[in-house]
């Protein structure tokens, strides 16, 4: 079965609202659906802050230590409000936001760096994509918003660059903490390739974004759910678990 009847079948046995996009590192790509439509980021605009960081901060940056102050540490996803050191190295800061999808490593790097900077940034190269808003905060100004177009060339343009923070963000998305969603096959499979990524999630949303790579060929792979009801959410997950699998079979077989 081709790669896109194989998601098509997937899709039938779907309730909710996705957006799918898949592609080859040739640049073809493999499938899309509702891919300019608008949702809430969840922790995938964490991507968009390391990809300004990554394009504006020198060696020397990252290795400046900063302080958390009481007042930023926050709970939710990461492991930062559970411990007691409140000294880091901006490099770990980076790491946690990605591995772990720390909020209280996001909201200081957002501090430090300025948000009103990196949304700028961010309408300046990438327009579909809006931050207004640090981790674990009322929407007071607005949502953090994306389309998964606009994600995916973020997405890509971030892992093909070099800059002083590359490896530390591909360590980090290379040994990403939740690897339920798209990833959920590859420990299982026959999969012998590499994989980095990055999840998000709210009450009503559940996203992933994959680089899967074997020998010289690559594809990445983004998925974004919306659902009504919270009972929903393990099918959103079970269609990105499916859809990751199918993916992974298609790149070692074809």
């Amino acid at each position: 079965m081709e790669l896109k009847d194989s998601i098509s079948h997937i899709l039938a046995n779907y309730q909710g609202h996705a957006a799918i996009l898949i592609k080859e590192n040739s640049g073809q790509t493999l499938y899309a659906l509702n891919t300019t439509e608008l949702f809430r980021s969840a922790s995938l605009i964490k991507l968009a802050i390391a990809a300004y960081l990554s394009k504006n901060l020198s060696t020397e940056d990252l290795q400046r230590t900063l302080t958390i102050r009481e007042e930023q540490v926050v709970a939710g996803s990461g492991v930062i409000y559970h411990l007691k050191q409140r000294k880091w190295q901006l490099m770990d800061l980076l790491d946690l936001m990605l591995s772990v999808s720390d909020n209280t490593a996001t909201n200081v790097l957002l501090d430090y760096l300025g948000i009103e900077k990196v949304d700028q940034w961010l309408q300046q190269n990438y327009p579909e994509i809006t931050l207004q808003r640090p981790m674990m905060s009322l929407p007071l100004k607005g949502e953090n918003t994306l389309t998964l177009q606009s994600i995916m060339q973020l997405w890509q343009n971030l892992l093909q660059q070099s800059t002083a923070a590359s490896t530390v963000i591909l360590s980090a998305l290379r040994f990403q903490d939740n690897r339920g969603k798209l990833r959920a096959w590859e420990d299982s499979s026959a999969f012998l390739g590499k994989a980095y990524s990055k999840t998000g999630e709210l009450a009503h949303e559940e996203h992933d974004i994959v680089h899967f790579c074997l020998g010289e060929r690559a594809i990445d792979c983004g998925v974004l759910t919306h659902f009504a009801a919270s009972t929903e959410r393990m099918s959103a997950i079970k269609l990105q678990q499916e859809i990751g699998r199918v993916v992974m079979e298609w790149l070692t077989e074809s």
